[in-house]
């Protein structure tokens, strides 16, 4: 294969002339050694020059960027005074330029960010004189001293002691902006002001055993509960005296299961037949023709049809004509479920018989 390569030696593609074929190779080919216009040498894959991917060294983008390149020297943006280009790129390809900030700073900066005002200093305008809280109050806290060191946001951290005694370390601006007002005893003294004594008392199936003297992310005191089933749960006192807890869960289940009981209840099963599938015309979800007993066979490219009478699946055939197959289907109805359904009429609830004979009129 390197054989056949070889005779790539000595031509042009772009700015690119291949020089030789290296014993290196890649997914695209073997690497070539080329010679480009600007005098620099480079190494690529085949495929890469000879399908014209690349077709210099780098040069002439270098090239592109010089000449859509914008001159901003000894221009001033807000801060900033522009010195010179530094030829230089940053992560994002855009061209570094060298600035100097009204406070007599140097620095390089990207050009473009700072022609749309998304740089406007070397930083010295962002900067700002640190808190002195030294003696100052804050609710229950008094700030005593800065420790040195910084939170994860990066501000100053303060030594402060509070009223009931205990010392905490707190951010200066949370302090400031009021955020903090204690060690943490005040939202505890709250809690037990707000905590009623609700030891006894029975809220629909749930009777109040006894607080927790714990509380839930949104800090709704949680009570140990007893339901009338048997079983003891844990669960905010002020749900369970609104109402939205009623129960352990039973109550839930109790409810799903007379669903279920009131179903069977309506539900006629006569000679292996159940009459409220044969009066029911839902078409499933999954099937493709939108007429019950339809369906698409792949192989043949057609349309098949089938009853299901008695647990006994009978075949009716494929049609090319989907609306075909559904008038055998229809007819099969007819057959088999139609005397079976006016043999047991009586025995079906009238809501039944009604939804039966309106969408029976729909669909087949």
């Amino acid at each position: 294969m390197k054989d056949k390569m070889l005779y790539l030696a000595g031509k042009k593609f772009g700015r690119l002339t291949a020089i030789r074929c290296t014993e290196k190779t890649s997914k695209r080919g073997y690497i070539w050694e080329c010679l480009c216009d600007c005098g620099k040498t480079t190494f690529l894959p085949t495929s890469h020059f000879k399908n014209g991917l690349v077709r210099s060294c780098g040069c002439l983008l270098k090239e592109f960027y010089k000449k859509t390149r914008v001159d901003i020297t000894g221009k001033t943006f807000h801060r900033l005074t522009t010195i010179k280009c530094t030829e230089k790129r940053d992560a994002n390809k855009n061209i570094l330029w060298l600035f100097k900030c009204s406070c007599g700073n140097k620095f390089i900066a990207p050009g473009s960010e700072v022609m749309r005002g998304q740089i406007r200093s070397c930083g010295c305008k962002t900067k700002s004189k640190p808190l002195q809280l030294k003696g100052q109050r804050f609710g229950l806290l008094t700030a005593m001293k800065k420790t040195g060191e910084k939170s994860s946001k990066g501000y100053f951290l303060w030594e402060c002691i509070c009223d009931c005694g205990k010392k905490t370390i707190a951010a200066g601006v949370d302090l400031k902006a009021g955020r903090v007002k204690s060690c943490g005893c005040v939202p505890k003294k709250l809690f037990s002001k707000r905590g009623l004594d609700i030891t006894g008392q029975t809220f629909n199936k749930l009777t109040a055993i006894r607080s927790t003297k714990t509380s839930d992310k949104k800090k709704n005191i949680l009570w140990l509960f007893k339901c009338a089933c048997g079983n003891e749960i844990v669960r905010p006192a002020s749900k369970v005296k609104e109402g939205e807890i009623k129960s352990c869960g039973c109550q839930k289940i109790e409810k799903a299961t007379e669903l279920i009981e009131e179903k069977r209840k309506n539900i006629l099963w006569v000679e292996d037949t159940c009459i409220n599938s044969i009066l029911s015309t839902k078409v499933p979800k999954n099937n493709v023709s939108g007429y019950t007993g339809v369906y698409w066979i792949k192989k043949r490219q057609k349309w098949g049809a089938e009853i299901t009478f008695k647990g006994i699946t009978h075949y009716l055939g494929a049609y090319v004509d989907v609306e075909e197959a559904a008038a055998v289907r229809k007819k099969a109805e007819k057959k088999y479920f139609k005397p079976m359904i006016e043999k047991y009429k009586k025995l079906m609830p009238k809501k039944q018989i009604k939804k039966g004979n309106k969408s029976g009129k729909k669909k087949c």
